[in-house]
């Protein structure tokens, strides 16, 4: 179906948590990227105690921005993220654990 986790990507240079998910398109629009993603900032927050998370996306990917809205994620900024030595120009979504 795809991929949904945490992994560490440099944000402008900073390292962030970033909650990632891609899915195949045969299952998208079906709320899976939603719960998957969901799942994966809970065990962030409650089980690996990390206060904050990212996600970095694609300014284009509609459906991944309101992902990231559902699950109470705020647009902060556009920047550079950068896993390895690949890097993109993404917004950044962010959330802190209250």
């Amino acid at each position: 179906m795809g991929h949904s986790g945490l992994i560490h990507t440099l944000i402008d240079g900073v390292d962030e948590v970033e909650l990632g998910y891609f899915l195949h398109p045969a299952y998208w629009h079906q709320g899976f990227a939603t719960e998957a993603a969901g799942l994966g900032m809970s065990l962030a927050f409650n089980e690996y105690h990390i206060a904050r998370l990212v996600s970095a996306i694609n300014p284009a990917n509609k459906p991944s921005i309101k992902v990231a809205e559902r699950l109470g994620m705020k647009k902060e900024k556009t920047g550079t993220a950068t896993v390895r030595s690949t890097s993109w120009l993404c917004d950044v979504y962010g959330i802190t654990k209250t």
